[in-house]
């Protein structure tokens, strides 16, 4: 029976998406996987019956993804699953924005509750006279599920939808929705757009991607959104823009000590994916991957791992992550034919510096008979799996 470690809180829906031939809680001795939200990994020490962790969200930070690689343990996450979820809070916090929301309830908090603060509204309302949605431009940085679910909502409120991404494929050109404008360069994307959102994963070419040289090129009296990553925004750099007038406002997802007493700065708790329905489906997507890759081997989202997706009707089957090179493939099967393994089919592929081979047989295979592939040099682990 295999055995979840749940770190953070996961929803029931998580649990019923597992069933009861799995052991879940958050007192596992020896797991077989990892369920996990927001909680930091980085200094954990998995025991290594550990197979697979399984974040119920997209960003995987706070998770040793390198380290627990090279040891044979795949790391998936749930990329869409809060995509609505994440539009929606965009979408709110642009109107917040561009209304002067915000403004206005602090002005009307700080009024005297025995002044006359009907008449009072009356005659200071055109100080927070805001700017509509409609007819405004808005740039995507990143073109990912949820910016393209925030560019569909912004399209009903009649602003034209433009995107960036480093790099853009025939094929995404050919799937990406006709209404979404793909921009030749960050800059032009900038230069041109009333409200920048930004959905980029947090990575070394993309911290600190909005800095003081990227702010500069951004359309005088823009506001900018982030809902994505902390580190994608120069905190000073922004901050610095705010108070020059430059950028009209900016709204995070990720508070910080620099923006408080920052008028046109606003930040909220990090709480862009956090509905009842977006938490659920972290949870059911996250344990249905985990699932997949411990019952028959299929790898969906990984961050490592490339995407193999498997079918149910197999007898016996051996499951091999390996680090990548020309070689492996051959090795791997000269090993196979060693070991008394006949392939019946091979799925095989590679992402980055891993690969996954994975030889279905006509037979259940039992581990202690994996001895030459065991000694292949690119071995990270192998196991074996037969249909119950």
């Amino acid at each position: 029976m295999n055995s979840i470690l749940t770190i953070d809180k996961i929803p029931q829906s998580g649990h019923d998406m597992l069933g009861a031939q799995y052991v879940v809680g958050d007192d596992v001795c020896a797991p077989t996987g990892i369920l996990v939200r927001s909680s930091s990994m980085l200094e954990m020490r998995l025991p290594e019956t550990v197979l697979a962790v399984s974040r119920a969200g997209s960003g995987v930070n706070h998770i040793p993804c390198e380290r627990l690689a090279e040891a044979g343990v795949v790391v998936m996450n749930t990329p869409g699953a809060n995509a609505a979820a994440v539009a929606e809070a965009a979408i709110a916090a642009m109107i917040v924005l561009s209304r002067r929301v915000y403004e206005s309830t602090e002005w009307l908090a700080s009024l005297e509750p025995e002044s006359d603060i009907a008449g009072l509204a009356e005659m200071n309302k055109t100080r927070f006279k805001g700017k509509g949605l409609a007819g405004q431009r808005l740039g995507l940085i990143g073109l990912g599920a949820t910016g393209q679910a925030l560019g569909k909502i912004a399209r009903a409120f009649g602003m034209e939808i433009w995107g960036y991404k480093p790099v853009v494929s025939d094929e995404f050109r050919a799937s990406s929705p006709s209404y979404i404008g793909i921009a030749d360069c960050l800059e032009d994307l900038l230069e041109k757009s009333d409200f920048v959102s930004l959905h980029a994963p947090s990575s070394r070419s993309t911290h600190g991607m909005i800095c003081a040289e990227s702010i500069a090129k951004m359309k005088p009296g823009a506001f900018l959104i982030n809902f994505a990553r902390a580190e994608l925004v120069d905190r000073k750099a922004i901050v610095d823009s705010i108070i020059g007038g430059h950028v009209a406002g900016y709204f995070t997802d990720f508070p910080s000590k620099e923006y408080f007493g920052i008028a046109n700065i606003i930040s909220t708790p990090h709480i862009g994916g956090k509905t009842a329905q977006a938490s659920d489906n972290c949870a059911v997507m996250a344990a249905r991957q985990l699932k997949d890759y411990l019952e028959r081997g299929s790898i969906g989202n990984s961050v490592s791992y490339p995407t193999i997706i498997l079918k149910d009707n197999f007898v016996g089957r051996v499951c091999i992550l390996h680090r990548s090179n020309s070689e492996v493939q051959e090795r791997i099967m000269v090993a196979a034919k060693k070991d008394g393994i006949k392939p019946l089919r091979v799925a095989s592929d590679s992402k980055g510096d891993y690969g996954y081979t994975v030889i279905d047989v006509e037979k259940t295979i039992h581990e202690d008979s994996i001895v030459h592939i065991r000694h292949i040099p690119e071995l990270l682990r192998v196991r074996c799996l037969h249909h119950k």
